[in-house]
């Protein structure tokens, strides 16, 4: 992998745990260096309209290798590329340091080949609300869905997009999600500013 400016440390893509099974019934929490955006605690999103039959086979599985999401999240996409740059949640801050200890650490995943994104509520307020809440959705983690029901409803299993994956990224105030080809995790980065500039220098 190339050396990209201002990158702290280089993180190895690969990394998924499988076998997660159990729902994130943890209450919303405040999380040092995030800013809980005022009149989000009671707003609850409706669930995506997925076929009840389809859904049973989801199976959320944690992406370990990606620096777990707190908040601030945000977005550079082109027609078939995305780069999400957020604030690294501090539990991972041992794992991918050393930083100071007043550092704002943000990441950034590159996502290839993809067809849909979305990025809205809920957050971790109202996470239960999802449609895969009760397929293991966790707050403050990364996720991949695999035999994903929204993969299998929008798009030609027999085309040559059945490589899709589905992957969702669960934040303070938000929750991404993206059906693409592929991620790779571009780096992480000593602050928001230079993730931020280094994702327009990527995605262009």
């Amino acid at each position: 992998m190339s050396t990209i400016r201002g990158i702290v440390r280089p993180i190895d893509p690969m990394g998924v745990t499988h076998g997660h099974t159990g729902t994130d019934s943890q209450a919303p929490r405040e999380v040092r260096g995030c800013r809980r955006k005022r009149g989000r605690m009671a707003q609850r999103q409706p669930s995506m309209n997925i076929n009840p039959d389809l859904s049973q086979q989801d199976e959320v599985v944690l992406l370990d290798a990606v620096p777990g999401p707190a908040c601030e999240p945000f977005l550079v996409a082109s027609e078939r590329r995305i780069a999400l740059s957020y604030r690294i949640a501090d539990a991972d801050f041992e794992r991918f340091g050393p930083f100071d200890d007043d550092a704002e650490p943000y990441c950034m995943i590159l996502f290839t080949g993809t067809d849909f994104h979305r990025l809205g509520p809920p957050g971790d307020d109202a996470l239960d609300m999802h449609p895969l809440s009760s397929r293991g959705l966790k707050s403050y983690s990364a996720h991949e869905v695999v035999n994903s029901s929204l993969v299998a409803e929008g798009w030609d299993i027999a085309s040559p997009q059945a490589s899709l994956r589905h992957f969702v990224f669960t934040f303070m105030d938000a929750t991404f999600e993206c059906v693409a080809v592929d991620y790779t995790v571009a780096g992480v980065f000593g602050s928001g500013d230079i993730a931020a500039r280094e994702a327009f220098a990527l995605v262009r």
